[in-house]
């Protein structure tokens, strides 16, 4: 493995660590081994079959999930299949919304658009930086911005998503 490798995958080793020190409950546990399980994509599909497949492998699934949103929204008050498949790993509260789930996956689709490697390095970032800025925050946090997020937790994210982005430009130019 080359050098260059050793902060990402430093990154997610302490990731899955931390997810297991820091996080309380199985639910939460669950929804944020479901999160860094993203790291397939960047780290196997696009290396592996190009940025074709990865592009698929973000895309087709936003398209449905888009579908499955606006029926679920459209105002039929039983469980609709998202719910029922989403609600273990889904936030308190994520019903009246789109879920995060939905979310990350258009995120990523729209990320997987930039030109070369830029759109797994971003879901890379945006997969590792977010549960950090979470459980950091939520153990550390202290003082919070005016939009809930805590200053450790919002640094936290930050140092995370630059020791991602830099390993993956040097791995995957």
């Amino acid at each position: 493995m080359p050098k260059e490798a050793y902060p990402m995958v430093l990154v997610i080793m302490a990731s899955a660590a931390a997810v297991l020190f820091l996080v309380r409950g199985p639910r939460q546990i669950g929804r944020k081994m479901v999160r860094l399980m993203g790291l397939v994509f960047p780290l196997l599909v696009f290396p592996l079959w190009g940025i074709g497949v990865y592009r698929a492998c973000f895309i087709l699934p936003a398209v449905i999930l888009a579908l499955l949103e606006a029926v679920r929204l459209s105002g039929r008050r039983d469980r609709s299949m998202l719910d029922r498949l989403l609600s273990p790993i889904a936030k308190e509260g994520e019903g009246r919304g789109f879920f995060g789930f939905s979310t990350y996956f258009w995120g990523a689709a729209l990320a997987s658009l930039a030109p070369g490697g830029a759109g797994p390095a971003v879901t890379a970032m945006a997969t590792l930086c977010d549960p950090w800025a979470s459980m950091i925050g939520t153990a550390w946090g202290g003082h919070g911005s005016s939009l809930g997020k805590t200053w450790v937790g919002s640094l936290t994210c930050l140092l995370v998503s630059l020791m991602t982005g830099l390993s993956f430009s040097i791995l995957f130019p």
